[in-house]
């Protein structure tokens, strides 16, 4: 399975950018939620050789949308059909 295109979300509640935890994957199986945290690069170490083309980290699109509306956007309807938040937050 490969990564064809990955849409990032992000919400710009009070002028200050949060993505999202979630982000949308076209592969050669279909499209999926997949957990993905924008500008992660490593835990432990610094990253020295970072290929923003690598499939594992390319952003091929960002969009702009309210984090509330997780559940619609990846999932089609009500029903989550993802793992829910990955980092605990307060607020948005």
């Amino acid at each position: 399975m490969s990564i064809l295109k990955r849409t990032v979300f992000y919400d710009k509640a009070g002028g200050i950018i949060r993505f999202w935890d979630w982000a949308l994957a076209t592969t050669t199986i279909g499209v999926c939620a997949e957990p993905f945290l924008a500008n992660s690069r490593s835990i432990d170490a610094p990253v020295i050789n970072f290929d923003p083309t690598d499939e594992c980290a390319r952003i091929d699109e960002m969009k702009e949308a309210d984090v509330r509306q997780s559940l619609l956007l990846l999932s089609g309807g009500n029903h989550r059909l993802h793992g829910g938040g990955q980092l605990p937050r307060t607020g948005r």
